[in-house]
């Protein structure tokens, strides 16, 4: 979860860097025109569309000098920062992904092991059960041996066959 919300976050950060890059780009574009216009033989002031001298020129063409060299710093700097983290947001998807992987491997194993689980489980009752009933059965027999209630008749045959044995 934590590596989703950082990708996530490294994700939107990306774009605020495209889009801020992408506004640069429409800066540097307008300051470009703007100095070029400053070249032709007729130049005006931008704001006051009046002539610009020599020296109006010249400070003009500094000015978007410097405007547009920031603007180019600032884009390489958001473009190494935008890089960067691509590469970072690339890393993290890539963990994140294998991660995922390896629990849902994991998450089939232990369903397969409850699985297994379960029918030994069931297993082990119903051996019980037939564990119980065994023992119910043998207790009976054991009490019919201990109380002498079992062969009556061939019991009383053979008693009557052995007083017969005995006569003779």
């Amino acid at each position: 979860r934590l590596k989703q919300k950082e990708a996530q976050r490294i994700s939107t950060q990306i774009g605020s860097l495209d889009q801020a890059n992408s506004g640069l780009l429409s800066t540097m574009e307008e300051t470009r025109k703007r100095f070029d216009m400053l070249g032709q033989d007729v130049a005006v002031c931008p704001l006051c569309r009046q002539h610009l001298g020599k020296e109006g020129q010249d400070h003009l063409r500094r000015e978007y000098e410097e405007q547009g060299l920031e603007s180019k710093r600032q884009h390489q700097e958001y473009s190494s920062e935008q890089a960067r983290l691509q590469e970072t947001y690339a890393s993290l998807t890539s963990q994140i992904s294998s991660e995922e992987a390896l629990l849902n491997q994991k998450r089939k194993n232990t369903q397969n092991k409850i699985g297994g689980l379960e029918r030994e489980l069931e297993d082990s009752r119903k051996a019980q059960e037939e564990l119980n009933r065994t023992t119910e059965k043998a207790e009976q027999a054991q009490s019919i041996l201990k109380t002498g209630k079992f062969a009556k008749e061939e019991r009383e045959n053979l008693s009557r066959l052995n007083d017969k044995l005995t006569q003779l």
